[in-house]
């Protein structure tokens, strides 16, 4: 028969460790580097978030190789479409001019305020704040084929979907 045997002698309480010392013992981490590695992972998830949970984000846009329309590529859309569908989406144009060949020039302008923190701020209105955007088409025998953009005009237009960057930005044909 085999006798085992027990010592009912406590350690002193100086020499015991407490719970806390065996819990960071069992994970191998001292009180200094546990803290250390949850503010790590901490970092970790919210460079995680940042780039991936922010769709449309810069970061996230060239992480998915992806970039807003600009004017310029809504404007190329229209090239092929009837003056009908371009006049029935945008309205009508604020000046027409018919050239000498029959062909016409449809000209739409609109207003908009340019975003400056400075005005913000303060809360005033200056000529420079707005910008007057001119959107010009040439309609051939009823089709539109070319287009212009004045540089007054937003770069990435309210609404832009998000699209290829393998998508070349498309230039102004009508110059």
């Amino acid at each position: 028969m085999i006798a085992l045997k027990f010592s009912l002698t406590a350690k002193p309480a100086s020499s015991r460790p407490d719970c806390r010392e065996l819990r960071e013992k069992s994970a191998g981490l001292s009180r200094h580097t546990k803290g250390e590695y949850v503010m790590k992972k901490l970092l970790a998830m919210a460079i995680c978030l940042s780039l991936t949970g922010c769709a449309g984000s810069p970061i996230g846009n060239a992480l998915g190789n992806q970039r807003y329309q600009t004017t310029w590529d809504i404007m190329n859309t229209w090239v092929g479409s009837s003056e009908d569908d371009l006049v029935t989406s945008w309205g009508l144009p604020d000046s027409s001019y018919t050239l000498s060949d029959g062909s016409k020039i449809l000209s739409y302008e609109h207003v908009w305020k340019k975003s400056s923190i400075h005005a913000q701020e303060f809360g005033y209105r200056s000529a420079g704040d707005y910008r007057n955007c001119v959107q010009k088409f040439l309609i051939e025998n009823g089709t539109v084929t070319k287009w212009d953009a004045s540089g007054t005009c937003k770069k990435v237009p309210d609404g832009s979907k998000l699209i290829s960057k393998d998508i070349p930005i498309p230039r102004p044909t009508l110059r």
